[in-house]
């Protein structure tokens, strides 16, 4: 069989397949290791074999399999690389060097020995748990010290699923190993594991403190001279204080162990990558002057140092800081509160925290086109990110190596490190994005669609939700990955508030669902074993097991006044660290009001109807009347006489257009899923009917002079927003402007021949004119963005930014148009001209909030979430 021809082949010093045995090292992990020979690639490797006495049992060879494949996913220089697997072996990189068993067994390290070694052992396990791997085995045996550094080995015990170990009998339900033992070294195995609880990243950082300390010390952590003795010491007892035992060791490596080695999970560090940088920064200023110094106090100046240091030195103001210390654990460090000024006027709620938390990503732009900005957080100016101009949604790969984002209609990323962006696949309409483990991204393209997941080097993307209008859904947005990457949770939309929504959680093989939350949005995974999502402008927290899809508890408002937008989106982000960001505040305060304003801006007398919070506002031809949205219905304000009357009622009502001869009104309406075209008599003596129904939604934008035609918004998956046409004789839609770029906002020429329009093929909007319908080419209207055209006589006006524009145009022998001019100038939201084109409605805003200028960060975030849920109880 397969053994007995390893056996002979090392007997006789042969092969196995292209590898030449030479020598026996001795036993690793589960196997015996060999040092061997590639004879293709002429270099020096280590063979590991499965011994005679498992080769034959099927559940070990399982195991070493399992092996082969944790190790092959980890690529990190303080992991031991694997070459090759073949049948019952592994090829991998020879490591020259000794254990560090063997180096402890001569003594404790020197300082600098365990915090170079412990940074690289964190980094390597930091590597593995985020690609979902659990090391299960970690001891100073299974760390080789060569060189170039630690290396970690024996993944034998890895594996995604965690084994359940029952307390009772302590023995594994589950076992990858043989039935009646336990998964692990005793001696550094975490409570929760001899307790009968499942394992986590957390169990690696247990085993990783007791390899801290015994580095320190010379002696292991926990002791016992049998295995129910050594077990009681590792649930109930604590290990002597390193000082007492080195005291020249630095208090703030104490400070690190000590938390590794906590008896709760939730109270140990939540990231191997933390505790690097926890050893990294003692490392750095640990020796500095000698002095003892509070741990919570040095790791607070620390953070300030890192948010504050540049800002100072350009006099940058940092607005509050705000320390708040954990009752009297003086070993806990303090949780920070301090506001970062980002470059831009308008900043959309959607922004990305790096994994590390050194650096956020956002978008800011003047109006009429955004870009991402990059902002350091020990820096004191933001950054534009080169080629993302029109960028929204910004979000990071999980390494940080990358920044995702959607521009152009496509889903797109950029390397941080710089470079040109890279297009991925189509995203017309999108709505929020998530990058997983396994280098696939999960997205919104559309903003009624469901899900989509696409490998994030390129390609097709593969339906992953479907949205159900049967139970009334309207989109599935915001996805956010589970750790694993094994399961996605989103937002399912249904009526006009978000806090009207649900958080749905899928396991991605085999698309179980499962309702999480009811009445709220925008759910995301905290380390800490919480669920945080929004609510109104509140941020709440809930116990989750993300195993089991299931909450725990009652939920806790844990932050006040998060800003958010009409999407359902949150402006909350935070880093694998433990550092959360938010803006706070909302866009726009209710307090729309119309004005009636001359070519200058002058204000003219207006109505005293009640019309207060109207949007879209429509002139009616002969400028008697007034139509618009209110109250997510359309009215009709009659601004002679003063009276006003409700159109529409029941599901959101927009857009009203009024016909050429004044007498009926044609509006979009959600009454039948997506919004479709309807209209009625203005005076509201007739039923509403409809026009055109379609699975897109659209709506009106202008009838055509004699009343034959209907220019439509509408909005599909494939090309986004288009231009459409619909005849009112036959109720057939023919496309007008039709591309991959968005086409919005049409509206016929005084006699019907040309359409204005407005176009993001440049990447701004600008405003454009061609035929109506036939051949012929388009002319560029605008000069410098513009959006919302009005055609009045040989006039076209436009809203550029809060500036009124107008440019002359002429439309014989061909179409003609001046230097546009700017008008008046002056905040408003949207607009319609008289007939004459000499006075304007527009509609102002009251009140609006000061817009988020700056971040609110808070360090150590995580820790506080913990507290306050714990307080709750």
């Amino acid at each position: 069989d397969n053994h007995q021809i390893h056996k002979m082949a090392i007997e006789r010093g042969t092969r196995l397949g292209p590898y030449e045995i030479v020598s026996r090292i001795g036993a690793g992990g589960m196997g015996e290791v060999w040092r061997g020979r590639d004879t293709r690639l002429e270099r020096a490797v280590a063979i590991k074999i499965l011994p005679a006495e498992f080769a034959h049992d099927a559940k070990f060879k399982i195991r070493f399999e399992r092996e082969a494949k944790a190790i092959s996913q980890l690529n990190h220089p303080n992991i031991c690389t694997l070459y090759d697997v073949g049948e019952n072996f592994l090829v991998m990189e020879l490591l020259e060097g000794e254990s560090l068993a063997d180096r402890v067994a001569r003594g404790p390290l020197s300082v600098a020995e365990v915090l170079k070694y412990g940074v690289q052992i964190a980094e390597a396990l930091g590597k593995a748990h985020r690609e979902g791997i659990i090391h299960r085995d970690l001891k100073p045996g299974n760390i080789m010290l060569t060189k170039s550094g630690a290396k970690l080995l024996d993944f034998g015990l890895a594996r995604r699923e965690m084994v359940e170990i029952r307390a009772e009998s302590m023995t594994v339900q589950k076992p990858v190993t043989e039935e009646g033992t336990i998964v692990g070294t005793f001696q550094y195995m975490a409570p929760e594991q001899l307790e009968g609880q499942e394992a986590d990243a957390r169990t690696d950082i247990f085993a990783l403190g007791a390899v801290l300390y015994e580095m320190a010390t010379g002696n292991r952590a926990f002791q016992g001279s049998t295995k129910t003795s050594l077990i009681a010491a590792i649930v109930t007892g604590e290990p002597p204080p390193i000082s007492q035992l080195q005291p020249l060791a630095p208090p703030a490596l104490e400070h690190v162990i000590k938390k590794c080695l906590a008896k709760d999970a939730d109270g140990r560090w939540q990231s191997a990558y933390d505790i690097a940088e926890e050893l990294r920064w003692t490392g750095e200023i640990g020796s500095a002057s000698g002095a003892i110094e509070v741990p919570q106090m040095r790791r607070a100046a620390k953070q300030w140092r890192l948010a504050a240091v540049s800002s100072l030195v350009v006099a940058a103001v940092v607005i509050t800081v705000v320390m708040t210390w954990r009752g009297s654990h003086s070993d806990r460090p303090a949780v920070m509160r301090f506001t970062l000024p980002v470059a831009g006027s308008e900043h959309p709620p959607v922004f990305a925290v790096a994994p590390n938390g050194h650096e956020i990503v956002y978008g800011a732009g003047d109006g009429e086109i955004t870009r991402l900005y990059r902002r350091a957080i020990d820096q004191s100016e933001s950054t534009p990110i080169e080629g993302t101009e029109g960028a929204v949604q910004p979000f990071f790969s999980p390494d940080g190596k990358w920044i995702g984002f959607f521009a152009r209609h496509k889903l797109m990323k950029v390397a941080t490190s710089g470079g040109q962006p890279l297009a991925i696949c189509t995203a017309t309409q999108p709505r929020g994005a998530t990058w997983g483990d396994d280098d696939t991204i999960i997205f919104c393209p559309f903003f009624y669609s469901g899900l989509q997941r696409v490998s994030a080097t390129s390609g097709s993307p593969q339906k992953l939700t479907t949205v159900d209008p049967k139970q009334a859904e309207r989109s599935h947005r915001w996805p956010h990955l589970l750790p694993g990457s094994k399961v996605v949770l989103f937002s399912v939309g249904y009526g006009e508030s978000w806090d009207d929504a649900k958080i749905v959680a899928q396991r991605l093989d085999t698309g179980e669902r499962k309702v999480i939350i009811n009445g709220g949005y925008d759910g995301r995974y905290l380390p800490t074993g919480h669920l945080a999502y929004l609510r109104g402008t509140s941020l709440y927290a809930v116990g989750f097991d993300p195993k089991r899809l299931a909450t725990r508890g009652q939920p806790i408002e844990i932050v006040k006044d998060v800003r958010n937008n009409a999407a359902g989106a949150g402006g909350f982000a935070f880093a694998d660290n433990g550092m959360l960001a938010y803006f706070s505040g909302t866009a726009l305060r209710e307090g729309r009001v119309p004005l009636i304003v001359n070519r200058h801006g002058d204000p003219q007398p207006m109505t005293t109807l009640p019309m207060e919070n109207i949007s879209v506002p429509r002139l009616s031809p002969d400028s008697t009347k007034l139509a618009g949205e209110k109250g997510s219905e359309i009215w009709v304000f009659d601004l002679r006489r003063g009276t006003s009357s409700r159109l529409t009622t029941g599901p959101r009502s927009t857009f009203p257009v009024w016909s050429p001869d004044g007498k009926r009104v044609a509006y979009a309406s959600e009454r039948n899923g997506p919004y479709n075209l309807y209209w009625r008599a203005a005076d509201g003596s007739d039923q509403e009917q409809l026009l055109a129904r379609s699975d897109v939604s659209s709506g009106p934008t202008d009838f055509s002079p004699d009343g034959k035609q209907l220019l439509i918004e509408s909005v599909s998956e494939p090309t986004g927003i288009d231009v459409v046409a619909l005849s009112l004789t036959d109720r057939r839609v023919n496309a007008v402007v039709q591309s991959e770029n968005d086409e919005s906002s049409g509206v016929f020429s005084p006699d019907g021949r040309w359409i204005a329009y407005v176009s993001d093929e440049t990447g701004r909007q600008e405003v454009y004119v061609r035929r109506a319908f036939g051949e012929g080419g388009k002319y560029q209207v605008s000069t410098d963005g513009g959006t919302q055209p009005a055609w009045r006589r040989n006039e076209i006006f436009y809203r550029r930014g809060s500036g009124m524009m107008a440019v002359t145009v002429r439309t014989e022998p061909e179409f003609a148009a001046d230097t546009p001019r700017l008008l008046f100038e002056m905040p408003f939201s949207d607009f319609d001209v008289t007939r004459d084109g000499q006075r304007f409605v527009i509609i102002q805003q009251k009140e609006k909030s000061a817009g988020p200028d700056h971040l609110n960060v808070v360090v150590n975030w995580f820790d506080e979430v913990r507290a306050r849920m714990r307080a709750e109880r």
